[in-house]
């Protein structure tokens, strides 16, 4: 991925975010939308269109005029091309906690009512942790941070992910970035829990070799 496309996208949001007064998480996920869009067609004029001397509009309006071949290739250049990336919006309004997935090409999905979401290859894991753990938007925020830090130590699992952690609260007073002391503090109990499960698998094994069930399975049933 172009390590300049968010930059690109930010800069465009921020922008036009500050013409909103007091924007809900919705208005703002709905430019980040319309930006995502904006800078994917922007790329595509870029690379398909201005090096045959046309802009985007100029093409739409001789379209109908060119050459059978030459519209179908661009069509299809069109279609095929990508903003490869994905953004996670989250904040605090008058409505409560919100989460947006943004990606291509320029479609939000809201994850509110869950309560949590995931990006990149760690995705699998993160997710799952927060399933096994019955997660709910009305956790106190004690539990839910744990489970947030235990979640982002299972998605190091996945390949790419790194081993750093940064956490932060958001609520309607702005956002608090825990420090190293807090971090630890949460990685001691994850250590801990860890050692519990870890000890608690053979005789769990055990219980699942007692099982009063026959291994040889009958064909005639």
């Amino acid at each position: 991925m172009n390590s300049l496309l968010h930059t690109e996208l930010f800069d465009e949001v921020r922008a036009k975010i500050m013409t909103i007064a007091s924007p809900t998480i919705k208005q703002i996920a709905d430019v980040v939308c319309d930006s995502f869009r904006s800078c994917k067609m922007k790329r595509i004029e870029e690379k398909y269109f201005k090096p045959r001397g046309l802009t985007l509009e100029e093409y739409l309006q001789v379209q109908r005029h060119l050459n059978e071949n030459v519209v179908l290739r661009l069509e299809r250049a069109i279609e095929s091309s990508t903003f490869s990336m994905v953004c996670l919006l989250v904040g605090v309004d008058g409505s409560g906690a919100q989460i947006f997935e943004i990606s291509d090409p320029g479609h939000s999905e809201c994850y509110w009512r869950i309560g949590f979401h995931a990006l990149g290859s760690g995705l699998p894991h993160a997710i799952s942790t927060f399933i096994s753990h019955n997660f709910t938007p009305s956790m106190n925020v004690k539990k839910a941070l744990y489970i947030t830090y235990e979640a982002k130590k299972n998605a190091e699992k996945a390949p790419g992910v790194g081993t750093k952690t940064d956490i932060g609260i958001i609520d309607e007073n702005g956002i608090k970035i825990l420090n190293s002391e807090e971090i630890n503090i949460l990685e001691n109990i994850y250590q801990k829990r860890m050692e519990i499960v870890s000890q608690s698998i053979p005789i769990i094994e055990e219980m699942i070799n007692e099982l009063p069930i026959d291994g040889e399975h009958d064909e005639s049933e």
